[in-house]
């Protein structure tokens, strides 16, 4: 029976990750009833992004009167470095054993186990443990397995840290590739520095250097200027208001669209975040048409956006048409695999606003109509689609 500490874990640990990477892709119910009547449980929490697969297991140390480094330690070594291991093991095993099995995210809606797997996968264990565990224990900073390959772990504030200085997926996803490269090429260097000095070594970009406590100088000047990049306001006020997708897969492609934005790192969402806002203020309260663009060369998708601030209901059957043949026109240009597409409609008499989002994916191919379209009509024609942002600044370097 889980204690009241393991469970409080648990749950900071899912407020964090449906912030980070949103609840649509956040599953935590994870019990099961196999054929033979036992019971299985995934890990404690499962982030599932596209190609990109994060396994969590959590363990907190109850608080006993009389604890000492020996206690602290044993119960270091039974429940993090073999138990929570296992855990992360058998959560692998189950994965690719019961396809069969739904597991729901934390919107409430099923998917499949057999599609929850990831090219990028990242095995953490979160552990909270009072101050008496010793230096060494508390520097450990993965374990090491034979079938579960190379695992994180993490002091729990660590990760609140790491993941309060990150902020979106795509960041997580590249910081933890770097620290399992750092610690794997310099093992023992690792183990002399805390978390903030990897943190800051990231944040300097000097990936490849050994770990050092200098690093934390880099963590401490970090200017994270959230407020450049954040969207979250675009999708929550939408709410309460008329959102729609064109085409006929609506649900998947939404969660599609959702992914996409999920895997923008911050300079790509610096470049986009003012296209975005401008054109939601022109749709809510200008009077003019006026389109926008991007191509997020990593992930292969593009992005047009538009404002039409006049938008009349009698005419949605002409605007969806419209919003797929932009879409399609800039996903021909760039020869995506992807692009998303999204009209702001603004409804000036009622005082509203709508969106409507396109997703169109496919394999880019030539095509004789399309390319003369290009040629005669693409409306961004000498227009810089995308300028490498520095993804990360520092005080010092702030006017």
């Amino acid at each position: 029976m889980k204690n009241n500490n393991v469970e409080i874990l648990e749950d900071l640990t899912t407020a964090i990750n449906k912030i980070i990477f949103w609840r649509e892709f956040t599953f935590n119910k994870n019990k099961f009833k196999l054929p033979n009547g036992d019971n299985a449980e995934l890990a404690d929490n499962v982030v599932w992004l596209d190609d990109t697969l994060f396994i969590f297991q959590t363990k907190q140390r109850n608080i006993l009167s009389g604890d000492d480094n020996y206690k602290n330690d044993k119960w270091f070594q039974d429940e993090v470095l073999k138990k929570a291991s296992k855990q992360i093991r058998d959560t692998l095993s189950f994965l690719e054993i019961h396809g069969d099995k739904q597991i729901s995210n934390l919107c409430g809606l099923p998917f499949r186990i057999e599609h929850i797997k990831g090219n990028n996968l990242h095995k953490l264990i979160l552990y909270g443990i009072d101050p008496l565990l010793s230096s060494y224990y508390k520097n450990i900073k993965c374990k090491i397995s034979k079938t579960g390959g190379f695992i994180h772990l993490f002091h729990f504030k660590d990760y609140f840290t790491v993941c309060n200085t990150l902020i979106t997926p795509a960041e997580l996803n590249i910081y933890l590739n770097f620290r399992k490269n750092v610690i794997e090429t310099y093992p023992d260097k690792s183990l002399e520095v805390p978390e903030n000095a990897l943190l800051g070594q990231f944040l300097s970009d000097e990936h490849k250097s050994k770990p050092s406590n200098n690093y934390i100088g880099f963590y401490d000047n970090f200017y994270n200027d959230v407020q450049e990049f954040d969207f979250s306001h675009l999708f929550d006020t939408s709410k309460n208001q008329f959102v729609s997708i064109s085409g006929d897969d609506r649900n998947q492609d939404y969660y599609k669209i959702m992914t996409q934005f999920a895997k923008l790192k911050r300079a790509e969402l610096k470049f986009l975040m003012p296209k975005l806002d401008r054109i939601v203020e022109e749709a809510k309260n200008g009077s003019k048409q006026i389109i926008e663009n991007m191509m997020a060369l990593d992930t292969d998708c593009a992005f047009f956006i538009g404002a039409l601030p006049q938008f009349d209901k009698s005419n949605s059957e002409k605007v969806n048409k419209m919003l797929e043949y932009y879409t399609s026109l800039e996903k021909y240009h760039y020869k995506a695999g992807k692009c998303i597409g999204m009209f702001a409609l603004g409804d000036k008499q009622n005082n509203n606003l709508s969106l409507l989002w396109c997703y169109i994916e496919g394999p880019w191919e030539y095509d004789n109509r399309m390319d003369k379209i290009e040629n005669e009509k693409y409306p961004f024609k000498g227009q810089q689609n995308y300028s490498r942002v520095k993804s990360y600044r520092f005080k010092n370097d702030i006017n």
